[in-house]
């Protein structure tokens, strides 16, 4: 099985400095590689409605790639974009939605391709306590509503909610009856190690070591994206990889001018048919989060196989734009430990 993932694409004109030539780029990454998928691992766009040519490059993509991504914590950023518009975008093939439902109020699926079953997540639920239930992400938002913890707001960001709690548990039993070997696809991190881990991260893991222990190698991987780093470890024989995003490096809150006035770049604009409509120059500090982010010169995906026992993961490596570094000591320690710039390699062995 050989496939492509990437993350945190964080497109929308005039904010960010993510181009369509970026994802096309991963494409033919994915092309040369002989990709018989490409995976987004969240944070694709954060306006799917007012950026019908990323969209199209995406599903529409020069190779007819199987497209797949999941939803991260800023797919609904922008109004008008309700998971009814989203939900249907966020891939170009036949899925398996979570307890059957269609209408796009469900985000989470899985698919299987030969011997192997993608389990997609949806890390984007909080608990409501003025509802007293579980609610996904709001039309609008980049995060569960208010701030985690206070009164009349919502608890547990980054959640999956019961409810995927147990259809996962199902979906993975079900792959363990039929030999299916599952990676799993999330937003946030699902193992306890990581930080801005999913609230249940307790629970997956013990649902993962059961299903193992029933059927050894049933999961063998979780890949995720949101940290903006790029980390891999292996827990009970299970590899967890952390995907760094495509070219937003670093970011803080703080407003920071650090490129120079013409540092920029040339974005094209595209109809949603992929015609080229007109290029003009950008310079970074004017962009919405020029100033607040350090972006990457080229953009970062990883090619991976899984081959018998084995999986190779092909990284990427690239530079800072300009050569303009961020100031490490203006960022917390754990932010600073893990910003790099590039996708590392690995190989791992799995366990006969």
């Amino acid at each position: 099985m050989k496939f492509t993932v990437f993350a945190d694409l964080h497109y929308k004109k005039r904010m960010y400095a993510q181009t369509v030539s970026n994802l096309n780029t991963i494409f033919d990454r994915a092309h040369a590689h002989g990709a018989e998928a490409v995976l987004c691992l969240g944070d694709f766009c954060n306006d799917f409605r007012g950026s019908p040519e990323i969209v199209s490059a995406f599903l529409n993509n020069r190779y007819g790639f199987p497209v797949y991504n999941v939803y991260g914590n800023h797919e609904l950023e922008t109004m008008g974009n309700t998971m009814e518009l989203v939900t249907p975008l966020l891939t170009n093939r036949e899925v398996n939605w979570g307890h059957g439902i269609e209408d796009g109020s469900i985000g989470y699926y899985w698919f299987d391709t030969d011997d192997f079953r993608f389990v997609a997540l949806d890390t984007n639920y909080s608990f409501n306590p003025e509802m007293n239930d579980w609610e996904h992400n709001r039309e609008g938002s980049w995060g569960a509503p208010g701030s985690a913890g206070l009164p009349g707001c919502n608890m547990y960001p980054h959640s999956l909610n019961p409810r995927q709690i147990e259809w996962l548990r199902e979906v993975l039993s079900d792959a363990a009856e039929l030999g299916k070997r599952c990676i799993l696809l999330s937003h946030a991190p699902l193992i306890s190690l990581m930080d801005a881990r999913v609230y249940e991260s307790r629970a997956v893991e013990k649902i993962i070591d059961a299903v193992n222990q029933r059927r050894p190698g049933t999961v063998i991987m979780c890949i995720n994206g949101h940290r903006h780093t790029d980390a891999f470890m292996v827990r009970n024989g299970v590899v967890y990889f952390d995907v760094n995003t495509v070219l937003s490096g670093a970011w803080k809150v703080k407003k920071d001018f650090h490129y120079e006035d013409g540092q920029g770049f040339e974005f094209t604009d595209y109809d949603a048919d992929g015609r080229e409509i007109s290029k003009e120059h950008m310079d970074y500090n004017s962009l919405r989060q020029g100033s607040n982010t350090w972006f990457f010169d080229s953009p970062l995906s990883a090619n991976i196989t899984v081959e018998g026992n084995k999986l190779t993961i092909e990284g990427s490596r690239c530079g800072w734009v300009f050569g303009v570094e961020p100031d490490l000591d203006s960022f917390s320690a754990d932010t600073a430990s893990r910003v790099t710039p590039g996708i590392s390699s690995h190989t791992y062995i799995f366990e006969e």
